[in-house]
């Protein structure tokens, strides 16, 4: 007897929403985990693969060369590195070419008794050029003591403001009771300056972050 074949159909090309009709382009396949795009212009964007790559898109085309010297990404206790999340451009990147970036960062060292490495969100800013990522500055690393073993729910979206603030997520990494904790940063929205300085009008400005 021969055997019965069952194509799956084709993916919608449209999406409805509560509010809108969303068509849907496919830009590119076989990607490791993409997380976060930025458009640089009309021919350019930037993407993250989640096990640690920055990507460029080029006139529809994904660069087979990843983006070199970029921020390490944690690793995970089976040795992959993965913690490349959001991406995003800088409201006047034509003139000034910082994109931001944001990632699971590891402590620098283990403490006492501990096998894996605590981890927490870092927002950082640089420039590509040449294929490179190069001036990387930090623009946000908690403190090392808010870090902890798991490996998930950091959440992390960038979104710039019209008035040019700079705002991101971060999850609340399995420990939702502190998202009610102003001393922690697990479970809320922060907004910073895009160089990373605290607007004095932001409503818990003086609060310090703590563990």
């Amino acid at each position: 007897e021969a055997e019965l074949k069952i194509e799956p159909p084709p993916p919608p090309d449209r999406f409805d929403t509560e509010h809108y009709r969303l068509k849907i382009d496919v830009l590119a396949e076989g990607l490791n985990q993409p997380w976060g795009i930025a458009f640089l212009d009309e021919r350019t964007a930037v993407f993250t693969e989640h096990q640690g790559n920055l990507r460029l898109l080029v006139d529809q085309q994904v660069v087979d060369q990843p983006i070199a010297n970029t921020p390490q990404a944690m690793i995970q206790p089976n040795g992959d590195r993965k913690g490349y999340l959001d991406i995003a451009a800088d409201p006047n990147y034509a003139e000034n070419g910082w994109i931001y970036l944001v990632y699971a960062h590891e402590a620098e060292n283990l403490v006492e008794n501990e096998e894996i490495k605590r981890s927490m969100v870092r927002v950082v800013r640089g420039r590509i050029k040449d294929m490179e990522w190069l001036d990387e500055e930090i623009i946000y690393s908690a403190p090392e003591d808010s870090y902890t073993p798991v490996r998930d729910h950091y959440g992390s979206r960038l979104v710039f403001d019209r008035e040019g603030y700079l705002y991101f997520s971060v999850g609340d990494r399995h420990l939702m009771i502190q998202a009610q904790n102003l001393g922690r940063p697990e479970g809320k929205f922060h907004r910073i300056h895009p160089d990373g300085r605290i607007p004095d009008s932001n409503p818990f400005s003086a609060m310090p972050l703590t563990g």
